[in-house]
């Protein structure tokens, strides 16, 4: 810590220091006291021994404070004062800048991400660890041994000597299960540090590593001293052909494997499992009954919902303008209620497309949702999918969603209609569901349609699991409507309703019978006549509906805009003429009656 603190003292513009250690100083963070900024005062940096931490450093003027050295050594360097003994940046395959790891003296790191638009955050928000050089790892010959390392400083004195070298970030212990991909059928050589940390973290990188790389060795490298490492090794006079030679020696380590089950610990798995199991009493007794739905009757924690459409049928548009709702503040959305929740949005979509239907959807300033693509995780499904709660727990997320289902488990061809592929493939969204989690997945509709449950495209796997199915059909002759019909085990779910996209986001417009009614009703008002009666055969011809669908619209239409003459009989049918101008409803909703004609089923139609 003294070593920080000399370099921060170097570079402050110092007026006073008292016995006790505390600094005053001009404010290194805005003009302090600087000609043309004010009349002259007294300086207001002031950086001082702590009572709960070990230093606190503040200014009265410009408000900005810390509650240690390398906070403080973070933010010097931010504005150019101070530079760090190292920095270590991690990429992608491709190899963009996720973050890095700056390391100040007396081994003290911190890590940093860029903002989205300008400057660092100090965190880790929302960011996918890789390991350290990952792109020369991918690049470098698959026959040469791989060494894990403890520190980057370790990966770049390997480097040098022309070996292939990776690490974690932010030390022992961090080691992921997922980096084990990037390792599969590589000889793999750990070297610990000589600790104790080190020694555990060996085991648990042998660990999850698992039977993915070829071979792997842990190689304790001799003549260490406590704490040393492979640098410390290299600069007491080993070489890349002794470590070679070393490697060649080192037996290959097993992964632990489980043991087999003692009778006792059968006997004690069957005690266990019989006080799990519950009489409904018991099960009711252990908390509320009442859902918490984030938006009522679709999605709720603990709850599974599968959305279904043709391609381009408003799958991704419907998630987005529901996210957009959220971050909007609203307290409903399409009649239901509302509340905000954190949300992870696993999209399908590359970034072009993502990021048109984002700013689509008005959500380019939103904090709300974190978004995942498919193309930035180099993980297979069922890699990626056991990351996914404690990717939850870690950032706080409520929501789940999946866009879409075929692309995030990596289906192959035919793969849709093996129920058992199915299955296998959704039983982690289901235990993420059983977590507390609200998983919502988005999948295709068959395109010959099907009753009730059966237009979802694939076998039957995709519809057994999830607790609510909401399909996304076309109105017919309303482009930007959607009847959304569903399945659910809740009362709360609507089990028809009928959306339409405006400048404003989707709202409600009815259920089915209503909005149909109101199609025919528009098209029967716009041929209808004041100066000239017209019977329904006209009408037919002119509006292009169907006799019958002539009298729904005529149903819907209230009594006192339309005058009807004659009997109705044999050559004596009924005459209609419309009451009121045309532009007294032009562009307005009608008024129709109350109740409406009965269902019509060709009101709707699938998408084409």
């Amino acid at each position: 810590m003294e070593a920080l603190l000399s370099k921060i003292r170097a570079v402050l513009d110092i007026t006073n220091e008292t016995s006790d250690g505390t600094i005053t100083a001009w404010c290194p963070f805005h003009p302090d006291g600087v000609k043309g900024h004010g009349p002259p005062h007294k300086p207001n940096f002031q950086l001082k021994r702590g009572d709960k931490v070990p230093w606190v450093w503040n200014c009265v003027a410009c408000d900005k404070s810390g509650g240690s050295l390398n906070q403080l050594a973070d933010c010097l360097w931010d504005i150019g004062l101070l530079e760090p003994d190292g920095h270590y940046e991690y990429t992608n395959e491709g190899g963009k800048l996720e973050f890095q790891i700056i390391r100040w003296p007396v081994k003290e790191f911190h890590a940093r991400r860029p903002g989205a638009k300008r400057g660092w955050h100090w965190n880790l928000d929302g960011v996918m660890p890789y390991p350290y050089h990952l792109p020369q790892l991918q690049a470098a010959d698959r026959a040469e041994p791989v060494f894990i390392v403890e520190g980057e400083g370790d990966v770049e004195t390997l480097e040098a000597c022309g070996l292939v070298a990776t690490t974690n970030a932010l030390g022992a212990g961090k080691w992921q299960e997922y980096f084990s991909a990037y390792l599969v059928d590589r000889i793999v050589v750990i070297l610990p540090d000589r600790d104790q940390a080190g020694d555990t973290h060996a085991v648990d990188v042998l660990a999850k590593l698992g039977t993915r790389p070829a071979s792997v060795r842990i190689l304790k490298l001799p003549g260490l001293v406590d704490g040393g490492d492979v640098t410390d090794w290299m600069g007491a006079g080993g070489t890349k052909e002794k470590l070679l030679a070393l490697v060649a020696k080192t037996p290959v380590a097993e992964p632990p494997s489980a043991e087999p089950g003692s009778p006792s610990a059968a006997e004690d798995m069957v005690e266990r499992l019989l006080a799990l199991a519950k009489t409904p009493g018991q099960i009711l007794a252990e908390g509320s009954t009442t859902i918490n739905w984030v938006l009522q009757g679709v999605i709720a924690p603990e709850v599974v919902t599968l959305i279904v459409a043709l391609g381009k049928g408003g799958k991704t548009t419907l998630g987005l303008q529901i996210l957009r709702a959220m971050a909007q503040g609203r307290k409903e959305f399409l009649g239901l209620t509302l509340r905000a929740a954190p949300t992870l949005y696993l999209t399908e979509e590359r970034r072009t497309t993502y990021m048109t239907a984002l700013l689509r959807a008005e959500l380019e300033d939103a904090e709300n949702p974190r978004s995942l693509r498919r193309h930035q995780v180099p993980l297979s499904w069922e890699e990626f999918a056991p990351l996914l709660l404690a990717m939850c727990r870690r950032a706080g997320f409520e929501v789940v969603f999946v866009d879409t289902t075929s692309s995030w488990w990596d289906l192959k061809e035919k793969q849709e209609n093996d129920t058992a592929v199915l299955m296998v493939k959704m039983a982690p969204l289901l235990d993420l569901a059983a977590q507390g989690v609200a998983v919502v997945m988005f999948h295709h509709m068959g395109k010959a349609g099907g009753g009730e449950g059966k237009a979802v495209r694939g076998g039957g796997g995709f519809v057994a699991g999830p607790d609510i199915i909401l399909e996304l059909w076309r109105v017919t002759g309303q482009e930007k409507r959607r009847e959304i019909r569903s399945l659910s085990r809740f009362d709360e779910t609507p089990d028809k309703l009928v959306i339409e996209m405006t400048l404003d986001g989707y709202r409600a417009v009815g259920q089915k019978e209503e909005v149909t009614s109101e199609v025919y009703a528009r098209k029967v008002w716009a041929v209808l006549s004041q100066e000239e009666s017209r019977t329904r055969d006209q009408l037919s011809e002119l509006s292009g509906l169907k006799k019958g669908e002539v009298s729904h619209g005529l149903r819907g239409i209230a009594s006192e805009l339309i005058e009807r003459t004659e009997t109705g009989k044999a050559y004596h049918p009924y005459l209609y003429r419309r009451l009121g101008s045309e532009d007294e409803f032009r562009g307005e909703p009608l008024p129709f009656t109350k109740g409406g004609p009965p269902p019509f089923e060709n009101g709707m139609e699938e998408l084409p």
